[in-house]
């Protein structure tokens, strides 16, 4: 289920069920009431559908509180306890004095029974200062990373290029327009809550932009946005945002620069709460880096810190944290400043604020209390070179005419797919405004790209042509900046397996190219790339090899001692020889691609990642497994270092690791890999995606090879549903799962219920027509084996006869 806006921004969410509630003239007030300390209610007179709403619930940064009628609770309280967003149940009647046996085995409902709202509103208020100092996003990099040479956490990467996406590509963005989205934006997600719209309007008629301080400061919806969006981060609600975002980062800049220099080292303190997991790296990482990727508040004053961090001590999930950070003044990469009485609270915070990204280098950790600990912080200008250069290669790549489209770019580059509907959504909103300024072809062209990348075809092709349709009423159709587009559309069409149209497309490409004035030998490089590797798939091996040569000579002039796409071509070459069976010319070009791949990989390192993925694909093809672990592992390290880590590539590569350990006959190795490339599924497909039952399919496999039979049903069982949810699902690939099942179930020693399932197995993979090329071979000899074990020899041998007339035709 994909979360909307309004769910994954939302922190404490309260819930209220009770039948009489919109019949009661309270029931305004009451409301009223409750906005003012929680950030969205949602109000149910139906048990089943409030059940519904809470068991569907995906967001586990949401503190749920639920308020409901002593008359269902009962029912609801066993069914829902257990959600782990669930933080407190509040059961209300109009007689406090009533005893409830049950409610003790219960420990998130609050006391007894709550006869008056104002009560529970009283009773919920200290879970709302949790917020002003939860944790913020981080990133850290260890020391022995730090002296191998090897990177920063590759999300800071993220975050500096979408900071600088929002804050700086502004020159063709509108403020008016941009700041009444905002507003219309903010509108939308409080539109329940009374209490924020009324500060919202506050907002709009009197904000300016030497107020952004003070806003950013103030306890209502910009800070509690805002923050939430840094954290994941949301491209889409910052990109909304980002009216308010230029405004806060132009004010800190603007004061620091005014404010008297720092001449002498100063301390700051922050109090917070952690995740476990966040503060493990923290240990782990004493002597490396820590990055803030949101803004910064931090007090002069020790005792503030420490009242921010006592809520966290008693906390389950939490670690109650205070920095101690030591601003040295000769580090000025990342601007600060005193803001005294610009904020909410005035001078008794002696607040200092960060802007985004500032880093520090961790000094020490030291314990408190059972659960509290002190962290040691000095400001650190260090930087990751080899990341530095990687970002900066990726910030040219992302350049474009307007942030929005950059920002489609971004998550394109970086796989973060599940965006791309959402930027979509902003463009449909706004897009006569890239009509005025003639950008409608460009943002089209970049989510038919990112579509592509996403795997949706349809919508990939159908911004592309459309973006194509608009571009040429105002240029030739051979004009050199269409290439781009005519190679992407081959693609897509090699990918849906339409090859002829893939190369007409691809030529066209390389024609655009060859007929300009100063042609882009680059490009002209990945045309002859692509329409190789469709030549390749159409197994044309000699024109694969012809066009992959035509990309070597154009490359070859720029070649340098780092040239990642000549590793590439390489490596291509490599493959097509050895699909030649000409395996020394295989042996020269993937020596050639090695050779450049020890230099290579700080420069470029995906393409690093793709050449060992290429090499270890060899040596899979030719059984050397062991050696094709090495190369995928070394290609999953380098994808670590690089890749977000929701990145789609992560579940390749480990589906190629996990298949070679398959291969090895090592089940229980390939399990946890079969596994991660399941969870990762999971994380950019819909739910009730049914191509997810190949993925159970692999898990089940390596579950039953590791004799873990009722793991292996468990997987069978919800791929079976999964293939069930198309609209018109295969009666072959259902014949498989069944004949499985069916195994599974022999294995099991259940050869009544095995046969069963072999019985359906055959019906389906009959009505498929699978009986006409031999492949029901296996299913005839499992199901005379089934029969032998049931002491029903005389259907054993008429199935060992059709499996033995199968083999014979075979030989004819």
């Amino acid at each position: 289920m994909s979360i909307s806006i309004r769910d994954k921004l939302r922190h404490l969410l309260l819930i209220w069920l009770d039948t009489k509630l919109f019949t009661s003239e309270h029931h305004p007030k009451t409301r009223e009431l409750f906005s003012g300390i929680v950030d969205s209610i949602e109000i149910f007179s139906d048990p089943d559908t409030c059940v519904d709403f809470l068991t569907d619930r995906d967001n586990n940064k949401e503190r749920i509180s639920l308020v409901l009628s002593e008359s269902f609770g009962g029912n609801i309280v066993p069914l829902i306890h257990e959600i782990a967003q669930l933080h407190s149940i509040y059961i209300y009647d109009t007689d406090e004095s009533k005893k409830i046996s049950w409610i003790s085995e219960y420990k998130k409902v609050e006391g007894q029974v709550w006869n008056n709202f104002q009560s529970i509103s009283d009773h919920l208020k200290p879970e709302t200062t949790e917020r002003p100092k939860e944790s913020v996003a981080i990133s850290i990099v260890s020391s022995s990373e730090i002296a191998a040479g090897t990177r920063q956490d590759p999300s800071f990467m993220y975050s500096q290029l979408l900071n600088e996406i929002l804050l700086k590509q502004s020159m063709i963005d509108n403020e008016l327009f941009t700041r009444l989205e905002m507003i219309n934006f903010c509108r939308t997600l409080y539109k329940n809550n009374d209490s924020e719209l009324r500060i919202i309007d506050e907002f709009d008629q009197e904000f300016s932009a030497e107020l952004a301080i003070t806003w950013y400061t103030r306890e209502c919806f910009l800070h509690k946005i805002l923050n939430r969006a840094l954290w994941t981060p949301e491209p889409d609600v910052l990109y909304r945002l980002r009216y308010f975002l230029r405004l806060l980062d132009q004010q800190i800049r603007s004061v620091a620069a005014e404010q008297p220099a720092l001449t002498e080292r100063i301390t700051v303190f922050r109090g917070q709460g952690m995740s476990t997991d966040d503060f493990n790296k923290l240990k782990n990482g004493i002597g490396g880096l820590l990055a803030f990727r949101s803004f910064l508040s931090t007090s002069l004053n020790r005792n503030i810190a420490c009242e921010f961090a006592e809520p966290f001590k008693s906390s389950t999930d939490q670690i109650s944290i205070i920095f101690v950070m030591n601003i040295d003044p000769n580090i000025q990469n990342n601007s600060f400043i005193h803001i005294g009485t610009m904020n909410n609270i005035g001078e008794s915070e002696q607040e200092i604020l960060f802007n985004i990204g500032t880093v520090f280098r961790i000094d020490k950790i030291e314990k408190l209390s059972d659960n509290q600990w002190e962290v040691y912080l000095t400001s650190s200008n260090d930087i990751d070179v080899n990341l530095a250069q990687y970002t900066e290669q990726m910030r040219k790549q992302i350049q474009s005419s307007h942030p929005l489209i950059s920002l489609v770019k971004l998550v394109d580059y970086l796989g973060q797919y599940k965006v791309i509907e959402a930027l979509e959504k902003i463009f449909n909103e706004i897009n006569i405004l890239f009509q005025l300024f003639g950008l409608m072809s460009e943002l089209k062209f970049a989510l038919g790209s990112a579509y592509f990348s996403a795997g949706h075809l349809k919508n990939a092709l159908t911004y592309l042509y459309e973006g194509l349709n608009i571009a040429l009423g105002h240029m030739p159709s051979n004009d050199p900046t269409l290439s781009s587009i005519y190679n992407t559309i081959g693609s897509i069409y090699h990918r849906a397996g339409y090859h002829e149209a893939s190369l007409t497309q691809h030529q066209l490409a390389i024609d655009c190219q060859l007929n300009a004035q100063n042609p882009d030998f680059d490009s002209l490089v990945t045309y002859c790339m692509s329409i190789a590797k469709v030549h390749n798939a159409l197994k044309k091996y000699t024109d694969a090899l012809n066009y992959q040569k035509r990309a070597l000579e154009y490359r070859q002039g720029n070649q340098n001692k780092n040239d990642s796409k000549l590793m590439e071509i390489y490596s291509a070459l490599g493959q097509t020889c050895y699909e030649m069976k000409d395996y020394e010319g295989a042996a020269t070009y993937n020596g050639k691609a090695l050779q450049i791949q020890e230099t290579a990989s700080a420069f470029d390192p995906i393409s690093s990642a793709n050449q060992f993925l290429a090499t270890g694909r060899i040596s899979f093809s030719q059984g050397q497994y062991d050696d094709a672990i090495q190369c995928f592992k070394c290609a999953l390290d380098l994808q670590n270092q690089y890749l977000l880590p929701n990145n789609p590539l992560f579940a390749d590569t480990h589906h190629l690791i996990a298949g070679s350990y398959y291969r090895k006959g090592k089940f229980k190795e390939a399990i946890p890999y079969y596994q991660k490339v399941l969870d990762y599924k999971l994380n950019f497909l819909p739910d009730d995606d049914p191509n997810l039952a190949v993925n159970y399919w692999n898990l089940s496999t390596a579950y039953s090879g590791d004799s873990q039979y009722e793991r292996a049903l468990e997987c069978l069982y919800t791929g079976l549903k999964q293939l069930r949810k198309r609209s018109d699902p295969n009666p072959s690939e259902l014949g498989q799962f069944m004949g499985q099942i069916g195994y599974i179930l022999s294995k099991q020693k259940k050869y009544s219920e095995a046969m069963d399932y072999f019985k359906e197995s055959l019906s389906l993979r009959q009505i498929a027509g699978d009986d006409e090329n031999g492949s029901l071979e296996e299913c005839y000899s499992r199901m005379g084996e089934n029969y032998e074990k049931l002491e029903n020899y005389s259907d054993a041998l008429v199935f060992y006869g059709k499996k033995l007339d199968i083999e014979k035709n075979a030989l004819k």
